[in-house]
């Protein structure tokens, strides 16, 4: 499927002829990054599941021109990222739709999509690369960094003694810098989402 989605041009071309295979591999591809961006500013994980299902439905719905491959990347992150900020009264009241579909076109009030793009991308790469991890190190270290719970309450979670999740913690952290060659990807993880 990478390989696949490495072919942008393909995809803008399936994409816009509404290719039923590509647009699911793409809604597939683009789920768990939109649905950081929809977490993000909604509480609760159905509505925001609904923010990202109903905006990629939408999408489809209408049929917009678009320049390319990111410019549909970016379109869906910007609604993805409205639909969040009004508390999802974007996708259910047309007389407060936007027109904007070009990042270039946004207010400096509305930036702050591009952060959640990145932040959205590197978290995807993140989470591709923790699958490769044990499932108890993979288990820690999410709830963790991307629930932002304590080690003594992921302890409660997992019926263990605190030490046991603080060590098997800094046990992944170590395995998750090896497979990224370079500590620099953990210092972000840290600056992007640190523990709480």
């Amino acid at each position: 499927m990478k390989d696949f989605l490495n072919d942008e041009e393909a995809m803008f071309r399936g994409i816009i002829n509404r290719n039923e295979f590509i647009v699911n591999k793409f809604f597939e591809w683009m789920y768990p990054k939109l649905y950081l961006v929809a977490r993000k500013y909604l509480d609760d994980e159905h509505d925001a599941n609904d923010a990202v299902t109903d905006v990629f439905l939408k999408f489809l719905e209408k049929e917009e021109a678009y320049e390319d491959f990111g410019h549909i990347v970016k379109v869906l992150f910007l609604r993805v990222y409205w639909a969040g900020k009004n508390k999802m009264n974007f996708i259910k009241s047309d007389n407060r739709r936007r027109a904007i579909t070009d990042l270039s076109e946004v207010s400096d009030t509305e930036a702050p999509v591009e952060e959640a793009m990145v932040q959205a991308e590197f978290y995807s790469l993140v989470k591709e690369k923790l699958e490769t991890l044990p499932a108890a190190d993979q288990l820690i270290l999410k709830e963790y960094f991307f629930e932002g719970k304590q080690c003594p309450e992921i302890a409660r979670i997992l019926e263990v003694k605190d030490s046991l999740v603080y060590n098997r913690k800094d046990r992944a952290i170590k395995k998750l810098q090896a497979i990224f060659v370079g500590k620099n990807m953990i210092i972000i993880l840290f600056l992007f989402h640190p523990p709480k």
